[in-house]
């Protein structure tokens, strides 16, 4: 431990000691930026007024990223009688640009969700947030509705388009 924490100070006089990081210490003094993000959460950050601010865009960003995981490789879709997933329904060359095309309106969909209502947990005994979006495909068999995730669930509403 003291012998990784004395490299690091090596290297930060290191640079200290280059002439453009040099100039630059001396001009912004306490204040200069080494670079890196800040992860710190301060209670100012939580607290506007009395509400208590939570951001859940960044699990709200992982669990569609994992839905679409789900979609492309784990559930199965009709499209002109050929049933597959999304990733094996794009080698038929037949199919591949109307899939492709169908995949990007359902990923768009997904992403641009916004709004959601609170509703049970459909394996756990709690209230959960659950998102609705469109697909433009067709499942093969019936599956659950809502798709659970980490944080939030997914209702997929069916579109049927002409093929």
């Amino acid at each position: 431990m003291k012998k990784q924490f004395l490299y690091e100070t090596h290297n930060l006089q290191d640079k200290a000691k280059k002439p453009e990081y040099k100039e630059q210490l001396q001009e912004e003094g306490d204040n200069f930026n080494r670079g890196g993000t800040s992860q710190k959460i301060t209670l100012r950050s939580l607290f506007r007024g009395s509400a208590l601010i939570i951001d859940l865009r960044p699990s709200l960003n992982d669990d569609k990223q994992s839905l679409l995981q789900t979609l492309d490789h784990h559930l199965k879709f009709i499209v002109r009688g050929n049933v597959g997933t999304i990733s094996q329904l794009m080698q038929n060359p037949k199919l591949a640009d109307h899939v492709r095309e169908c995949h990007e309106m359902t990923r768009r969909s997904l992403l641009r969700a916004d709004t959601f209502y609170i509703a049970q947990h459909p394996k756990k005994n709690r209230l959960t947030r659950v998102f609705e979006f469109d697909c433009f495909l067709q499942p093969a068999e019936p599956f659950q509705n809502p798709i659970p995730k980490h944080h939030f669930a997914f209702l997929l509403n069916v579109v049927t388009r002409p093929s």
